[in-house]
């Protein structure tokens, strides 16, 4: 019970510090406690069990906790969602007082999971549905094509003084339309159409223009927001095309080390976009490694910063044991190193693809001089690989 102005204020004043990390319903119960002086109280007030209103409030001491703050153990240096604190380490002068801290932090992954997708939902949000395409009068269902498309990176700048090639957003824009276009008119008309982002399909996550991981210092041509509705636009372009080629379209994003955030948000303005069309689906971009069945036929995607070629196979079974045994074609796309690199190994062939982006100053000095392409696998459902069909980008000049 609280029995004094300065109790009232005392608590008032922890229960502030502790709003913060309190969900609506846990601040509602934390505010009715304050008013009516205790838990009990405000139970009664309220026609609830005594422990439900304590019980909140034990709860949000618990998350604050993980979050650095609990004022009583001298943890006042919180960190943010969707981090915790691993480890707090006080130390304290002669006269017991904190002289300093040091607060280690780790990713939560389950708030971090629940970020990505409550930041998706947001930016899908207002989309307006695209309303169903016509489908082609005639597509082959032994077949299908798969359309590997290499790191975008809508976002890049190059300076063509510095590198010998411009790039920006206009660039990529114009050369990514050309690109679909040209690659679908070479390919059959499959019945399934398997288009993969192999990530890094912005050439950032946000504006302070690093990798997220290395902090590595990036060129780039506009705003993160404009990268992202570009990108997004071109998917929806890409889409739309390949829905006049093909009867069912399957997008699958890859998360790269430049995109693992606006790849989950472009992942979900696309399937807000194509909600209403039963001839796309639109697969979750948060597992790093993902997997597709088809006849005799195993494709596995990441985007190559993770494991290497040699790791595939093995992976692939271990992820997909009934997978690997049920076929016999089996086949990886990365993406990652900027130009294709196809290698056999026992059970399952890797292969890399190269990108449609210019070099930026980074690339360009380092010297790498890969063929900027695009290509497109086709595979048939009992023989395995069927045909490819490819295009540089001097096709698009």
């Amino acid at each position: 019970m609280i029995t004094s102005i300065d109790e009232v204020q005392e608590a008032r004043t922890d229960f502030e510090a502790l709003l913060p990390f309190a969900t609506d319903i846990e601040r509602k119960h934390m505010e009715a406690i304050l008013q009516y002086g205790s838990a009990s109280a405000a139970s009664r007030a309220l026609n609830m069990a005594d422990t439900t209103l304590s019980r909140a409030v034990i709860r949000v001491r618990k998350r604050a906790a993980m979050q650095g703050h609990s004022p009583k153990h001298d943890m006042v240096h919180t960190v943010p969602n969707p981090f915790i604190v691993q480890g707090v380490s006080t130390y304290y002068n002669r006269d017991g007082v904190a002289a300093g801290q040091w607060v280690k932090s780790t990713l939560d992954q389950t708030a971090y999971q629940a970020t990505l997708q409550a930041m998706a939902d947001g930016i899908s949000a207002g989309i307006e549905p695209r309303q169903p395409i016509k489908p082609p009068t005639q597509t082959d269902s032994d077949l299908l094509t798969v359309y590997p498309l290499g790191d975008p990176h809508s976002g890049l700048y190059a300076w063509i003084k510095e590198t010998g090639q411009a790039f920006d957003m206009a660039e990529y824009e114009r050369i990514n339309t050309l690109a679909i276009d040209a690659i679908m008119a070479g390919s059959p008309r499959s019945e399934t159409a398997l288009y993969i982002d192999l990530g890094d399909t912005t050439h950032a996550s946000d504006d302070k223009k690093r990798t997220p991981g290395s902090g590595h210092y990036l060129d780039v041509s506009g705003r993160i927001c404009e990268a992202i509705e570009s990108s997004f636009k071109l998917k929806a372009y890409h889409i739309d095309r390949l829905l006049e080629h093909h009867q069912h379209v399957i997008f699958r994003l890859n998360r790269g080390n430049h995109d693992p955030v606006t790849a989950v948000a472009i992942s979900g303005m696309v399937r807000e976009r194509y909600r209403l069309n039963e001839r796309v689906t639109v697969v979750e971009p948060y597992n790093p490694y993902w997997y597709f069945e088809f006849g005799k036929v195993m494709i596995a995607t990441a985007h190559g910063d993770g494991a290497k070629a040699p790791q595939m196979g093995p992976i692939m079974a271990t992820d997909q044991a009934e997978m690997w045994g049920r076929t016999k074609h089996r086949h990886a796309f990365l993406g990652h190193v900027h130009h294709w690199k196809g290698e056999g190994f026992p059970g399952v062939t890797v292969e890399y693809f190269g990108t449609l982006a210019a070099p930026d100053w980074y690339s360009h000095h380092a010297g790498y001089r890969s063929t900027r392409e695009i290509k497109s696998i086709t595979f048939h459902r009992e023989h395995g690989r069927w045909g490819s069909a490819e295009r540089n980008v001097s096709a698009f000049a």
